[in-house]
């Protein structure tokens, strides 16, 4: 999940990353390879609805982002732009539009695991550009080295550049096949608990994820991340995500 600057400027630096729930899942005892698929110049929108509690009030966001897939490195890392198209804010039923924030461009390996990580301009209002960038690390789905099963784990040890002698050690579980919108989607689930500062004090990220095994990209995601160090204290908040391939959607369009 890319993946994404997911709400950074909708709460004044804020982002987010998760969606809708799943029906029924089905256990597969043959073993899968879960991959990524990227192609050059594919683009993708993704709408994300964040929804959090800020000093007391009630605060929803509604956020637009286009990601399109810049360059495949020969090493196999993949360059990933993200440009925020606006939002909308509802702070205690009061809504407001937003303007697009800066865009982001992102480098993962074909795994998912971030390699790097730049924003047009820098904006630390609300979080901190090292915690910025942690969550975002923490977005995307991690795929492991090996196929495996129904019920099988792996862990993915990525960097915190918050606490740069401390590595986050990222839990996942792929939880098998299962049917949304009449289409066999892999569900896989996320856990991580970084540390965030000199007193020890975590973050609790969670998430899991409904992949299209034709290209190993995200269809929808669900997202909850507890404690988070802001300017205002600590924030807690839950997101989700649908992508979906802008051709898709303009043939959608066209046809109703």
């Amino acid at each position: 999940m890319k993946t994404n600057r997911l709400l950074f400027g909708a709460l004044s630096a804020c982002f987010a990353f998760g969606l809708l729930a799943a029906q029924s899942v089905r256990a597969d005892d043959s073993p899968v390879t879960l991959v990524r698929k990227d192609t050059v110049g594919e683009t993708r929108a993704l709408t994300m609805k964040l929804t959090s509690s800020l000093m007391g009030a009630e605060v929803k966001v509604e956020q637009k982002l286009k990601e399109t897939t810049k360059e495949i490195k020969k090493t196999g890392e993949v360059v990933v732009e993200q440009k925020d198209e606006g939002s909308k804010v509802s702070i205690n039923g009061m809504d407001m539009d937003q303007p697009p924030g800066p865009s982001a461009t992102t480098t993962r390996t074909k795994l998912g695991k971030m390699v790097d990580w730049k924003v047009d301009k820098e904006d630390e209002q609300f979080l901190s550009l090292k915690l910025q960038r942690l969550l975002e690390a923490l977005n995307e789905t991690l795929f492991p080295e090996k196929a495996v099963k129904a019920g099988d784990s792996w862990e993915t040890e990525i960097a915190n550049p918050v606490i740069e002698d401390k590595k986050v050690k990222v839990k996942s579980t792929y939880v098998g096949t299962d049917k949304v919108d009449g289409v066999d989607l892999w569900k896989i689930k996320q856990t991580a608990e970084p540390v965030v500062n000199g007193d020890g004090d975590k973050v609790t990220h969670e998430q899991t994820v409904w992949i299209d095994p034709a290209n190993g990209r995200l269809v929808k995601a669900e997202q909850e991340v507890k404690d988070i160090p802001t300017q205002l204290g600590k924030l807690s908040w839950k997101v989700k995500i649908e992508a979906k391939a802008v051709k898709a959607e303009k043939a959608e369009k066209e046809a109703k």
